[in-house]
């Protein structure tokens, strides 16, 4: 089941000391995908960075017969925060196509910089090329520096410093999630 998001992301943070909601916008954006070639037991791997639709397809694909992995990796701005304690974020998708059975949301940090790439939606064919599932900067960055094996993985959903939250998805008019 495919899901594809027009760019329209904003992440929304209020504060109780001031009772003030600032919106943050996304300055970078991609779909990271990844996939055993159908022709061998190597891994495909795309960036989808400056794309005008980022596709995304939820974790019913992991460990399927091509083992897809697809995952959204968004920058927003957060100059308007210096020195502001948020009290809570929200973040907000619109979906091209209906988003009706989309349940469930899972949302980290990535606690390393990473390269938004050029939205060709096939693999990188230059170095530096933008980030992938195994590179934050296509074969010139790892997502660890000191780790020739690490992953995106590694630096996320709870690893690498970083932090996560799951929450149920909060459906609102005109294919807003």
């Amino acid at each position: 089941m495919k899901r594809y998001f027009l760019i329209f992301f904003f992440f929304a943070v209020s504060f109780s000391s001031f009772a003030r909601t600032l919106r943050l916008q996304c300055v970078a954006d991609l779909a990271i995908r990844q996939h055993k070639a159908s022709f061998s037991n190597d891994f495909v791997e795309t960036n989808l960075g400056k794309a005008p639709v980022l596709s995304f397809h939820g974790i019913h694909y992991i460990g399927g017969p091509r083992e897809v992995a697809s995952i959204l990796v968004l920058d927003f701005d957060l100059t308007l925060l210096k020195s502001k304690l948020p009290e809570k974020a929200t973040l907000y998708l619109r979906g091209k196509n209906d988003l009706s059975k989309m349940k469930l949301v899972s949302v980290s940090t990535v606690s390393s910089p990473w390269v938004e790439g050029g939205g060709l939606g096939n693999g990188p064919r230059e170095n530096g090329a933008g980030a992938t599932a195994h590179w934050a900067s296509y074969r010139q960055q790892r997502w660890i520096s000191n780790d020739p094996q690490s992953e995106l993985i590694d630096v996320s959903f709870g690893l690498g410093n970083s932090l996560w939250q799951f929450e149920n998805v909060r459906h609102l008019d005109n294919n807003w999630i």
